[in-house]
Parts: structure tokens; sequence; C-alpha cells
């Protein structure tokens, strides 16, 4: 194998590897997120809200868990909180 071979495959490995750590950051706030939408399929907004909160403690700055959140909050009649929820990024 000739060096520039060597040091294609060794790049590639390190790509493959960045490229995995990515995802495995990425997933939690996607499976909470995906979590919660399924929850309010179910009627179950409790389990929402709480893998909203999940959601965003991963990712204080996703902007969709925090509009979500917001609306549930509102919905219910907590509008300080559903203010707060929509002004956020």
């Amino acid at each position: 194998m000739s060096l520039p071979t060597v040091k294609s495959v060794a790049a590639l490995a390190l790509l493959a590897s960045c490229a995995s750590l990515m995802a495995a950051t990425v997933q939690p706030l996607e499976a909470h997120y995906q979590a919660a939408r399924a929850a309010l399929a179910n009627g179950d907004t409790e389990k929402a809200k709480r893998e909203l909160k999940l959601s965003l403690q991963d990712n204080p700055l996703h902007a969709q868990s925090h509009f979500l959140l917001a609306s549930l909050l509102g919905r219910e009649g907590e509008i300080d909180q559903a203010t707060v929820g929509f002004s956020k990024p």
C-alpha cells in the first residue's frame, strides 16, 4: 500500500468516527422531540411536555421544541410561561 493510500484510509476512518460522534450528539434531541410529537398524537400532553423539556436540556436553542412546548402551555392556560417559550430562539 502506498503512502497516499494509507493517508486516505486514515482520513476516511477519522471522517467516519467524526460522523458517528455527530450522530450521537444529535440523536437525543431528535429522540426526545420525536417522542414528544408521538405523545401528542396519542393525546398524552404530560409526556409530551416532559420530552420537550428533555429536548431543550440537550439543546436550549431548538426552536421547534420551544414552539411546541409554548403552544402546549398556552393551550393549558399557562400564558406567562408560554410567552417566555415563544420569545426563545
